[in-house]
């Protein structure tokens, strides 16, 4: 099948509905497409008034949704980029950087309730507390410092008040799926209110894959491409693998519990006292599907999190607030197999009794103090914020003794100051956002045991600049362009870091690898230009923005080779040095595209329907890849399309249902199956569906959700192939 065929029989699929829907009654009242965020400024503003492009995922919507994780909620409402792994572990990313489940210098900043969320693992966030996320796509370094090069996820939990009330809900579906969850909140007394919520999630069956990939035929993707980089060879693979299996060692049982306490302490003021806990102890993980059962593992993993703030009025147009907070993420990992070398060179996988082999945490804490001035429509936001954070690790045999571990411990931090103003003049018509923030990074590789290191420091400073305009030419017809600075920290070990490695096939001989204490921070400038266009009673919607970043620094490795013997203080000699640099820029652009239709709504049903569209131009990056050196390639684990389309029926009498799609198209990463050669891999696109359906009856509700309803075999990490069709129906009682 042509792709000129393909994407026509994609665009009706996605917009057949509409396309019918349209001619539905147009004549209704208005609806309100705004809602008030605090991203974009730390403090509330309607969207429309916000220079910056921002999006909401309400309470509905993750009602309609079922998803039980951020994640899954994320890349179905959102479009973002995505890499998920059976076991729960994800990561994403927005605006064209690639993905990332792990370490501190991600590229997209993860907020709970505008602080730091305290986890690198989107997946260990629970989502039975969350009342909105708000998701801000473009740098905001200017106002949030550090990883927030390519966006912000803020994540609002629930805040009740009045009289308590409370929901509890039990969930069952494919793959020995089931869940109970319970929640309550309102006011205790006149002055206290809380939240309290609380459950399981289990998964007690293997999943299997998807067999019957309706999608995938019709766009002729059951074989991918390997392109040998370095010879220009290219081949073709079947990516039919998996087709219909149970994909072994994939169950799990995840826990939570959340709480808030609010304290109004007079008429101005009101402290606030909040604090989370997931935990999922022996969580199955399956390896590579490209190994079948050979390599899993078993984890535990648990996360905490809390804040205590005080938030209040200075006068009538001056609010403050100081919040505190703190967090750690542990991963415990179990071995569960062993490889056995055998004289032909050839290797037997055998079973053996877990054991724990590896741990690491890593531990946040921070204070933050926001002023914001109004006067009249302007709003002036000033604040200063310390935040730090400390990894630690250890390693184990399987008799229990402690090994040299993967990376020395080390503690990272950093201290900003910053100012914004949201100016609305020309009556209203002309908004103007501008912001400055300053930060001091500080880095510490500490002493860790068997390494051969001493305690170490490094420094650097970032100046983080943004200014934004919103023009309304009429009432539904804006333009808005913008200009903003992002930083993502380097990576400690390549500022700081130092390792004596120990050659094993020469004796007393070791390579050096040293951080360069000179090399900067990651920092893109970002340009965006866009228009937003809708009907006299906002009914319709049409958005289209264009932006193109040009990021520098990335860190990558460089070697070089002592002239005449070198030797350690130990006497041992040195055949190599390792350090880093700063590499040249790299360019990311692209173009997003959204239409919102209110088809209907009268005293009977609602039919919405929105179409989303991401598209990169170009997004690309320079690194160092093992076995080359460095290169400039396209960036991996991005997606150069990727369509959204939703359509959702509510009526009167309490039934509702809902579709959405999702379209993934032009994905490349590298093929480690050749870990000694440079090759690119092209990934199948994919087509996943889910759909639901329920009734509310006063105080009930029944739901049935149906995942991947084409049964795909897809994934969004080669070889962690994601589950085929699932059913999970849901019951909830509100009191």
């Amino acid at each position: 099948m042509s792709l000129k065929i393909r994407l026509k029989t994609l665009f009706i699929i996605l917009f057949f509905p509409a396309i019918v829907f349209a001619q539905i009654d147009q004549t209704q009242k208005t609806v309100n497409l705004q809602e008030v965020v605090v991203v974009g400024t730390r403090s509330p503003q309607k969207t429309s008034n916000l220079t910056q492009k921002i999006e909401v995922i309400n309470q509905e919507t993750i009602q309609k949704m079922g998803s039980t994780d951020i994640a899954d909620l994320l890349k179905q409402a959102m479009g973002v980029d995505i890499v998920q792994y059976p076991g729960l572990l994800s990561g994403i990313n927005i605006r064209g950087f690639r993905p990332q489940t792990g370490g501190l210098n991600q590229k997209t900043l993860i907020l709970i309730n505008g602080r730091p969320a305290a986890s690198t693992n989107l997946a260990m966030i629970d989502l039975n507390n969350v009342d909105r996320i708000e998701v801000l796509r473009g740098p905001a370094s200017a106002i949030y410092g550090p990883q927030a090069m390519g966006g912000v996820i803020n994540i609002i939990t629930k805040q009740s008040s009045g009289k308590t009330s409370g929901n509890v809900s039990l969930t069952a579906g494919s793959f020995g799926t089931w869940g109970v969850d319970a929640s309550a909140g309102g006011n205790i007394t006149k002055n206290i209110d809380f939240d309290i919520n609380g459950g399981t999630l289990n998964q007690d069956k293997d999943y299997t894959l998807g067999k019957d990939n309706i999608f995938r035929n019709m766009l002729g993707q059951k074989s991918i491409g390997n392109s040998f980089l370095k010879t220009g060879k290219t081949e073709t693979i079947d990516d039919t693998r998996g087709d219909g299996i149970e994909r072994k060692n994939t169950t799990f049982d995840k826990k939570h519990i959340n709480g808030r306490i609010g304290i109004k302490l007079d008429e101005n003021w009101k402290l606030n006292l909040s604090g989370e806990y997931v935990w999922a102890n022996h969580v199955n993980t399956p390896g590579d599907l490209s190994d079948g059962i050979k390599h899993p593992a078993i984890k535990d993993v648990k996360r905490y999190s809390g804040d205590i703030s005080l938030e209040g009025k200075l006068s009538e147009n001056n609010s403050l607030t100081i919040k505190g907070f703190t967090g750690k993420e542990s991963n415990l990992d179990y071995t569960v197999y062993e490889d056995l070398y055998n004289p032909d060179y050839s290797v037997t996988t055998i079973a053996i009794p877990p054991y724990k082999s590896y741990n690491r945490n890593t531990t946040w804490t921070g204070l933050s103090i926001v002023d914001v001035l109004k006067a009249g429509n302007h709003s002036f936001t000033f604040g200063i914020e310390n935040q730090t954070a400390t990894f630690n690790s250890q390693r184990y045999d399987k008799a229990g003794k402690e090994l040299i571990t993967y990376n020395p411990d080390y503690n990272q931090s950093n201290t900003g100051i910053f100012a914004q103003g949201n100016l609305m003049m020309m009556d209203n018509k002309l908004i103007v956002s501008s912001g400055v923030r300053f930060d001091l990074m500080n880095y510490k590789i500490l002493e860790t045991n068997f390494f051969n290191n001493k305690e170490s420091k490094a420094d650097n400073q970032v100046f983080s600049p943004s200014i934004g305009a919103k023009y309304r030419i009429t009432n539904n017809f804006a333009i808005r362009a913008s200009v903003s600075k992002g930083y993502s920290p380097a990576d400690i070990y390549s500022i700081a870091g130092y390792t004596e490695q120990a050659d094993y096939y020469k004796a007393k001989h070791v390579g050096i690898i040293q951080g360069n204490p000179d090399l900067k921070n990651m920092e893109s400038t970002t340009s965006e230009v866009g228009f937003i266009l809708t009907d006299k009673k906002e009914r319709v919607r049409f958005e289209i923005a264009y932006f193109s970043t040009t990021y520098k620094n990335n860190a990558i490795e460089k070697m070089t080779f002592p002239t005449g013997t070198k030797l350690t203080a130990t006497g041992d000699t040195i055949d190599s040095y390792t350090s880093y640099v700063n590499a040249k820029n790299s360019m990311i652009n692209g173009m997003e595209t959204s239409l919102s239709v209110h088809l209907s709504e009268n005293k009977n049903y609602t039919l919405n329907t929105a179409m989303h569209w991401n598209h990169y131009f170009k997004a690309q990056e320079v690194v160092s890849e093992y076995g080359v050196g460095e290169v400039k390639h396209r960036m991996y684990n991005i997606a150069n399309n990727t369509v959204r389309f939703d359509i959702n029926f509510q009526h009167i009498n309490g039934l509702f249902a809902g579709i959405n799609a999702r379209y993934v198209n032009d994905r490349y990463d590298r093929n480690w199956d050749y870990w000694d050669q440079l090759v690119e891999i092209k990934y199948g696109d994919f087509i996943v569906v889910n759909a639901n359906a329920g009734y509310r009856f006063k105080k009930h509700q029944v739901a049935l959700f149906v995942n991947n309803l084409s049964d795909e075999n897809y994934y969004e990490k080669r070889g962690f192939n994601l589950p085929g069709r699932s059913f999970n129906i849901k019951y909830s009682f509100t009191f």
